[in-house]
């Protein structure tokens, strides 16, 4: 065999080059469009060793996010001034509606589109000293009330304050100036903030900034698109252009292939629906014998409300701590993957930066 190839590179060397180069394109495409890096190991370990049921537990029931850490420092050296206290409240306000972008190739326009998306930020968590939250004791009914601590010192200062402002620095610096004390006398009280929000010497603050986690963004948007694909009416609804999800409406034009009309409808909802069902059942296999009740639930006919029962057993500790059964995480990604692979394509486009965002 060795002989019969030397033999025939020799008297067909182009060819032999030809070939090499087609072999490498094509590969070369294919690892483009198919090769994916999976940098989390724990989805390699099995799912009935202790430790990865241990660590997929912590993941699920503990509060696990990323986070970032801004630091701002004083020049004056004092950080616990009006002009300070509403430059940090501006750069919280600025976190809030950080945006990042996503370009592609929209099937709805037949151009390159540019949407925007959430950069996955906890915005009702963060915390900064402008923004913090604490539990207080209330001294004149003796409760222990939990809220914003400068809604809280406006209210005992007797500072003016509204319903869209109840949370925010004073507007007017003289009365920031009264609340500035007490608020500094609060958080360096608490060795936690003390240490973790502002600093002794008071010449330094932090904004802390946690993360969504991913996890949680998968969930929310698997049940939310699967549920809207077993959903005849509101899976039209989108197609009208009735819901935020199209900027005009589709519903009785084609796109490619498939007409976007009622038959389209019917059948894409029962799909979805039927191999939903399917899934499920492959996943819960293993225990279905051990839980009768989810066993005579995923016999019924898929529905959103069916999901949602459904997913109520998943997210039980005993379902996700059986030796036989997938890691939450593990199906909290495979069910993600599933939809993005069975919702309609138009959908689908709608979630174009979802399998970059979230990997």
């Amino acid at each position: 065999m060795v002989r019969f190839l030397g033999n025939f590179s020799a008297r067909f060397p182009w060819l032999v080059i030809l070939i090499t180069i087609g072999i490498t394109v094509f590969m070369l495409d294919q690892i483009k469009t198919n090769l994916r890096v999976e940098p989390d190991m724990t989805k390699f370990l099995p799912n009935s060793m202790p430790t990865t049921k241990g660590n997929d537990y912590y993941k699920k029931n503990f509060n696990h996010q990323d986070s970032m850490i801004l630091g701002i420092e004083s020049a004056d050296g004092n950080v616990m001034t009006p002009q300070t206290l509403r430059i940090i409240e501006a750069i919280t306000d600025q976190i809030k509606d950080l945006k990042v972008s996503k370009t592609f190739n929209s099937q709805l326009t037949g151009k390159e589109e540019t949407h925007e998306f959430s950069l996955g930020i906890d915005t009702a968590d963060i915390m900064s000293i402008v923004t913090l939250e604490d539990a207080i004791l209330d001294k004149k009914t003796g409760s222990v009330e939990t809220g914003s601590v400068v809604k809280k010192l406006k209210r005992d200062l007797g500072l003016s304050m509204s319903d869209e402002n109840e949370t925010r620095l004073p507007e007017s610096d003289k009365e920031l100036q009264r609340l500035i004390p007490r608020l500094q006398d609060h958080i360096l009280a608490d060795k936690t903030f003390s240490v973790a929000l502002l600093s002794k010497d008071l010449k330094a603050t932090t904004v802390q900034i946690p993360m969504v986690r991913k996890w949680d963004y998968k969930r929310k948007y698997a049940v939310d698109e699967l549920s809207i694909a077993m959903d005849a009416q509101k899976l039209k609804q989108r197609f009208q252009g009735d819901t935020t999800a199209f900027a005009f409406s589709v519903y009785n034009k084609r796109f490619g292939l498939t007409t976007y009309d009622d038959t389209f409808i019917d059948k894409h909802t029962k799909t979805v629906a039927s191999e939903l069902s399917e899934y499920l059942n492959d996943v819960a296999d293993p225990v279905l014998d051990e839980i009768p009740e989810l066993k005579a639930l995923l016999q019924q006919p898929m529905t959103p409300q069916v999901l949602q029962q459904v997913l109520h057993y998943f997210d039980q500790r005993e379902f996700n701590l059986h030796p036989k059964m997938v890691t939450w995480e593990n199906f909290t990604n495979g069910i993600f993957e599933f939809m993005l692979e069975k919702i309609d394509p138009l959908s689908r486009t709608k979630l174009c930066g979802w399998r970059n965002l979230m990997t």
